[in-house]
């Protein structure tokens, strides 16, 4: 551990304002460029419509919901100094990210994997 870094023995530490504060001075770059995309992506998912009927669009907004919520729990993990849970996290998001482009550039995928999803339901 870095001398210059507070300890974080608990998720929150002991005084998580000044722990959040330390971790973003790191990479300043980093957390505004993320949080520039959380906010992309928060303001598209209120943008988005979908038909009435179009399972396609209805999983894909639905799938985009999930991956920008993962995004944002990576940044608040990255933050708190978590750098492995944010890691497990980042890897479902892009496991959401690969289902996502698929039923967009394969239409035919959707019926797929909705199958899977109620067999594993």
């Amino acid at each position: 551990m870095r001398d210059s870094l507070l300890p974080v023995n608990r998720f929150l530490a002991d005084n998580p304002v000044a722990t959040i504060q330390q971790v973003r001075q790191r990479d300043p770059e980093w957390f505004c460029f993320a949080e520039e995309v959380a906010s992309f992506a928060g303001d598209l998912i209120y943008r988005m419509q979908v038909r009435q009927g179009d399972e396609r669009l209805l999983l894909a907004a639905l799938l985009f919901g999930r991956i920008a919520a993962a995004f944002e729990a990576v940044i608040a993990l990255a933050e708190r100094g978590m750098y492995t849970e944010g890691r497990s996290i980042r890897r479902l998001l892009l496991e959401a990210l690969f289902i996502l482009g698929a039923i967009i550039n394969q239409p035919d995928r959707v019926s797929v994997y909705l199958q899977n999803v109620e067999l594993n339901r």
